[in-house]
């Protein structure tokens, strides 16, 4: 009975006792893998949570930078934009003063051109009238001839002319002259103007 014990232990349960044992260590060891492996995927979850939130950050920093910088451009852009408005105002401003300045240039030379020519005009003017003037003061008494004036039908030069010659002798024969001289002077000192009127007068004197 001892030995079929013996063999039974030897035979049955130390087989099993290496197996148990070898299955032990071997749960020990997957179960130390498992929580290895465990311990490193979470380390490695929470290393790569730490790289996601640091990245985060940085995209938020450079964001924010960005943003920073954007928003110095815009207020450099405006403070240039403010300048070259009041550059562009100035100018337009300088350039309509010139413009005024210009049209008030223009304006005084005009004036003072109309001004030139009306006095050269009334100059040209008063010259004209003193050699006018001068070029009568010229002619000679005897071509100035008096105005001519309508001799009437009754009025008979070539008989006043014969009948009267002291009056031919001071005013020469012209009828126009003639004429004159009986109109102002001849008619009130009793001379006649045609042969008839001088016979009447005779006939009414013989009488």
């Amino acid at each position: 009975m001892k030995l079929k014990n013996k063999i039974f232990i030897v035979s049955v349960i130390v087989p099993l006792s290496i197996v148990f044992t070898g299955c032990t260590a071997r749960y020990v060891n997957i179960n130390e893998a498992l929580s290895t492996s465990s311990e490193e995927s979470q380390k490695g979850t929470l290393v790569n949570r730490n790289e996601n939130v640091d990245e985060e950050f940085e995209k938020l920093a450079q964001y924010e930078a960005d943003r920073d910088k954007n928003a110095v451009a815009e207020a450099d852009n405006k403070d240039v934009t403010k300048e070259e408005v009041a550059k562009e105002d100035d100018k337009a401003s300088d350039d309509k003063k010139t413009d005024d300045k210009d049209a008030v240039d223009t304006k005084d030379k005009e004036d003072d051109k109309e001004t030139a020519d009306d006095k050269k005009e009334d100059d040209k003017k008063v010259d004209e009238k003193k050699d006018e003037k001068k070029e009568e003061e010229k002619k000679p008494e005897e071509e100035k001839k008096p105005e001519e004036e309508e001799i009437p039908e009754a009025f008979d030069a070539e008989f006043y002319a014969s009948t009267y010659p002291d009056v031919v002798n001071a005013l020469g024969n012209s009828p126009e002259v003639l004429y004159k001289h009986y109109k102002d002077y001849g008619k009130a000192e009793g001379r006649c103007a045609n042969a008839e009127e001088y016979a009447r007068i005779n006939e009414t004197q013989a009488e």
